[in-house]
């Protein structure tokens, strides 16, 4: 619509050769004044919107390339227990296999969250301390599963204050599940622990 006509009119898909307008049209009708999309002032996106291609084209109408982001986190899993057995080995008598690992990522993948390392700690102390602090090199939040609750062999809520973590609760009102933990650093990394139920 050039910008000196003042109304539009309707028509059904097609060529005409003429068009007889039988009703009465006021100036205006379906016509959307020059920045009446957005008006000065207004908002966008407000924060915490997730990107996609139709935010994305809207910044670009506005003429903006750049905004500050938030990336995903990258998050590390861990499996913990010297009865587990990765795929492809077979079991001896007390082994389990490490489902738990695969559960976990393919959930974490389902809302397109990177894993970036996936490993089997043993009941270890030093296993433990070596394993968390490898993944705080790169890593946003760590998920373990076992290694929690009050057994000999569970060092996790030991390993955790060693390496400068807070624990903000060990224990949750709930069966089974309840020796769920959570910790986090000062640097903002968090740690998720989970007991495991076989």
């Amino acid at each position: 619509i050039k910008q000196w006509y003042q109304r539009r009119v309707r028509t059904e898909e097609g060529e005409e050769e003429s068009v007889r307008i039988t009703c009465q049209v006021a100036p205006g009708t379906d016509i959307r004044p020059i920045g009446s999309d957005i008006t000065k002032g207004e908002v966008l996106l407000p924060s915490r919107t997730y990107l996609n291609s139709s935010e994305v084209g809207l910044l670009h109408s506005q003429g903006i390339t750049e905004v500050e982001v938030n990336c995903k986190p990258r998050i590390a899993v861990f499996s913990t227990g010297n009865e587990l057995v990765s795929d492809g080995i077979s079991l001896s008598c007390g082994q389990v296999r490490d489902s738990n690992s695969g559960a976990l990522v393919h959930l974490l993948s389902e809302d397109s969250y990177s894993v970036t390392s996936v490993r089997h700690i043993t009941d270890t102390l030093d296993d433990v301390k070596k394993g968390l602090q490898e993944a705080l090199r790169d890593c946003d939040i760590i998920i373990t599963t076992g290694g929690v609750s009050m057994g000999e062999c569970d060092h996790i809520k030991t390993a955790l204050p060693l390496l400068d973590a807070t624990i903000h609760f060990g224990r949750v009102h709930m069966k089974p599940g309840k020796p769920t933990t959570f910790a986090t650093w000062p640097s903002g990394q968090l740690y998720f622990g989970y007991r495991v139920t076989r």
